[in-house]
């Protein structure tokens, strides 16, 4: 199995967040799940991101969706970051 088919297998829950998403595709769901926000908004959040090590733009990067949201929740807070998550989940 490789890692890009890892982020497509759940665990027997039904959850994948522990599996590791290329960083690249995390970036697609983000500024999909926010475009609402702008592009200023979003390359501020993905600053936020990179600045607390999640580096979305490096394709040989792979995070957990565990990961992402602890470091979303810095710049969220709980509420916002439960409602984001569910959007990237979507649309991953």
């Amino acid at each position: 199995m490789t890692l890009a088919s890892l982020s497509q297998t759940r665990d027997s829950n039904g959850n994948n967040d522990d599996l590791p998403v290329q960083g690249k595709r995390i970036d697609r769901a983000l500024r999909h799940s926010l475009k609402e926000l702008g592009e200023s908004a979003l390359n501020g959040i993905i600053f936020d991101l990179e600045g607390q090590g999640i580096r979305l733009s490096d394709e040989a990067s792979y995070y957990s969706l565990k990961d992402v949201e602890s470091k979303l929740r810095v710049i969220f807070g709980e509420d916002g970051t439960a409602l984001l998550m569910e959007r990237i989940r979507e649309y991953l």
